[in-house]
Parts: C-alpha cells; structure tokens; sequence
C-alpha cells in the first residue's frame, strides 16, 4: 500500500498562507513486526529440585537460597550478615534492577529451611587465621564453601 499524501495551501488570519503536506496514512504501520518469543520462563517444581538439591555438594546452600528467595544470583553472591533478621525471621536483598540504577532492598520472609541453611553456615562457615570470623558485620555470607 503505498502513502496517500494530501497538498494543500493553510491560510490563518493574521499569520498568512503557508503550503503543507500530510499523510493520510501512518507509514508506520507498513513496517512488519518482528517475531516475538513467546516461551515461558521455566522455574522448576519442588519435585524437580530434589534431584538437582541432592547432587548439588558444596552449591546446595547456594541453591536453597536461590530456590527459597527466587534472588537473583548477584543478590544472593552479595548477601551479608546484617542481611538476616533472626527475630523476624526475615532477609534482606538489595537490588539495583529499579529506575535510576539506585541501590534498594526489600525483607523477604524466611521459612524453616531457609532459616537453618543460614544457621548452618553461621556455626560452620570457615574462619579467618585471626580472631575474627566471617560472621563479622558487613562480612559477605559464604555460601558458596568452596
């Protein structure tokens, strides 16, 4: 289809005539849409995880606190100490993914399991030759014990 284009002279009082061109069609709409996939991002079943949490060894906290938050792999890399509340059960990602690239954090609950992975790290996580161990504030959290 090709776009009609109508001419024509535009007179307005006080300012004088002026010649324009328009279209009576939006070009626009002649350019064909790309293909768009449509496939659903696969998140795994419960059911499907056990196999993957069973053979997983040393990345099974790593992947109980992604399966149980649903984070994303950075925020979960980027997880300290100060991030858990204990009493509320609760923890904290930070996130830079919102408008403006700021830094933002939002309390996610903490069900039992999640809970005892950080239990678990927190009196077994490896230590420092000093005094000090990884249970420190502002410590990142290793949960990936390799």
């Amino acid at each position: 289809m090709k776009p009609i284009i109508f001419s024509g002279t535009l007179s307005i009082q006080g300012l004088g005539q002026a010649e324009y061109n328009y279209l009576l069609i939006n070009p626009v709409a002649l350019v064909e849409k790309p293909g768009v996939d449509q496939r659903r991002k696969l998140i795994p079943t419960p059911q499907e995880m056990s196999p993957i949490l069973l053979a997983a060894g040393k990345d099974r906290p790593l992947l109980l606190v992604l399966f149980h938050t649903m984070g994303r792999i950075d925020e979960v890399l980027r997880l300290k100490w100060e991030n858990i509340n204990w009493e509320r059960h609760e923890i904290r990602l930070w996130t830079r993914k919102r408008r403006g690239d700021a830094w933002q954090f939002h309390w996610l609950p903490m069900n039992a399991e999640l809970e005892g992975v950080f239990r678990n790290l927190w009196q077994n996580g490896p230590r420092t030759n000093t005094s000090l161990s990884t249970r420190e504030p502002g410590t990142v959290i290793p949960i990936a014990l390799s």
